[in-house]
């Protein structure tokens, strides 16, 4: 990708991140099992605390970029780590700050604005652990993302780097996102632009059927009925974000000499609903399918199709 669509790119998610109405819902979203739709993440979150656990002791340094709202780095600081926070958005960044007054007033915790897309304005092998929690779709500039990474980690230094997984079977079990999953998978598509699953969308935002049908946009058959109809959800920016899906992460650690330590699903498939009979369905699910992971041969399809996948890794 050319340095001028990475800063265009780049642009456009800070405008979102920055735009108040938008970050608003997400200060005041609270990772617990009373609100069912983000339960997922709380696990995920849970998981990457327990990871943390397991590979450093409590009183080590620790970077995570793009940290949202600080869900993640105020159960850290609790934790006990040393905590250095990073993200585009000057908005979330003062929240954190203001949600951290006693942590920062006895240095340690500290939160800075900066892009994952440019150099970190950190030393080099300064941390024993960075942090990535579904983030990692917003960097466009992945080759200096990695390299970033790998120089301000220790030597013994890990990298977790947890994301919801855009293959999960919660996003391809309704018909319309199965058709779009498949023909992001036949394609190889790397971006989305939308959660749209009108066929419309699907053709016009995927380049290689675009491509393939010969469709410019503008045809009449496109807006009848059958192209037009199911859930047509556009963003409220102009950008993208990276479709990551289990293989396409390893490829990523690979091809970037990360060498995996460990993996984790976060114990989720179905996401908790609203709709009672819906949740017990759900739950029930989970519980058979968490059973079916633990025998090594039902692995290969469970870990692609788990709600997160969530990597420790050392560099090589």
């Amino acid at each position: 990708m050319s340095k001028i669509s990475i800063n265009s790119v780049e642009k456009n998610i800070k405008g979102l991140w920055n735009h108040e109405p938008y970050v608003k819902k997400y200060k005041n979203a609270k990772y617990t099992n009373k609100n069912p739709e983000l339960s997922h993440m709380l696990n995920r979150l849970k998981t990457v605390n327990k990871l943390l656990k397991q590979n450093l002791n409590k009183d080590t340094n620790i970077l995570e970029l793009g940290f949202g709202a600080g869900q993640s780095s105020s159960l850290f600081l609790k934790e006990g780590y040393k905590y250095t926070g990073m993200d585009i958005s000057k908005s979330l960044v003062n929240f954190a700050k203001s949600e951290n007054k006693k942590f920062i007033k006895n240095r340690l915790a500290s939160f800075y604005v900066g892009s994952m897309d440019k150099k970190l304005k950190f030393k080099s092998k300064q941390f024993d652990a960075v942090v990535i929690i579904g983030a990692l779709q917003y960097v466009m500039n992945l080759n200096g993302c990695m390299k970033e990474i790998k120089r301000v980690l220790k030597k013994e230094g890990i990298l977790i780097l947890a994301q919801s997984n855009s293959f999960a079977i919660m996003d391809i079990i309704d018909p319309r996102k199965f058709i779009r999953f498949l023909i992001r998978v036949f394609f190889r598509e790397e971006f989305m632009y939308s959660y749209s699953t009108t066929l419309k969308s699907i053709i016009l935002e995927n380049s290689g059927l675009k491509k393939f049908l010969g469709v410019k946009g503008n045809e009449k058959w496109l807006n009848t009925n059958l192209f037009t109809g199911g859930d047509y959800i556009p963003w409220n920016f102009k950008g993208k974000r990276r479709i990551l899906a289990y293989d396409r992460i390893k490829k990523i650690l690979k091809r970037h000499n990360f060498q995996i330590i460990s993996y984790d699903y976060g114990g989720v498939f179905f996401y908790r609903k609203k709709n009672l009979y819906l949740n017990i369905l759900f739950q029930i699910m989970n519980v058979f399918l968490n059973g079916l992971h633990k025998l090594k041969i039902f692995n290969f399809i469970l870990n692609r199709i788990g709600s997160s996948n969530i990597f420790v890794l050392e560099k090589n």
